[in-house]
């Protein structure tokens, strides 16, 4: 995450379409964070089925 930040220097947006320095850190991020995402997901899809008896 601090490298992402680090991009933005003193500025508040920067170019994201074609920015290999903002893509390396954000698909780390991406697989750092998958497992939580397909856990909390399959426990919002469990609820679902209870809720509606599916």
């Amino acid at each position: 995450m601090d490298e992402i930040l680090r991009l933005f220097n003193d500025n508040s947006t920067i170019d994201i379409i074609g920015n290999e320095q903002l893509n390396r850190p954000l698909t780390n991020l991406a697989n750092e964070i998958s497992p939580s995402l397909i856990t909390a997901n399959a426990e919002v899809t469990r609820t679902i089925c209870q809720i509606f008896a599916i």
